[in-house]
């Protein structure tokens, strides 16, 4: 009798950490995330976009915060992705076509921010460019298949 309870002790003392693992995620809940880092440090998705984005389980997205470093084709950024935005919320000749819906993406090549407008006008998804050397805006209609007249 004294045996079989000692086994028992052991067992338990045994499992107790692999049982503690198990169920440590089930009752927790995690905080509620605020930004780029955060959502990376709950282990969240992260996608291989300029700036890198990561994505929260209920579809929130964070977008890294870009500064004026050294890119791999070597130029420096003048706007962070926050000044884009704002230059892009701000512009006249976009807030014209609808609000800025979101960031889409930052093209080395060209130099600039992207941020799809929200508009109505069927075939077309419009994007806010703000050009990264001048701070200048554009309206990029981005328009697919054949106008009818």
């Amino acid at each position: 009798m004294i045996i079989a309870g000692l086994c028992v002790i052991i067992g338990v003392l045994f499992a107790y950490p692999y049982l503690k693992d198990a169920t440590k995620g089930s009752s927790s809940t995690l905080p509620p995330v605020r930004f780029f880092a955060e959502c990376v440090g709950q282990g969240n998705p992260i996608e291989e976009s300029y700036p890198r984005r990561c994505t929260t389980p209920d579809g929130v997205t964070f977008a890294d915060e870009v500064t004026p470093t050294e890119t791999p084709d070597t130029f420096k950024l003048t706007l962070t992705v926050a000044q884009a935005e704002a230059l892009a919320r701000a512009s006249e000749v976009c807030t014209a076509v609808g609000p800025v819906a979101r960031f889409e993406t930052y093209n080395q090549t060209s130099h600039t921010w992207w941020f799809t407008l929200t508009a109505d006008k069927p075939g077309c998804t419009p994007a806010c460019v703000v050009h990264d050397d001048t701070a200048s805006t554009e309206v990029n209609w981005r328009c697919a298949g054949l106008l009818s007249r």
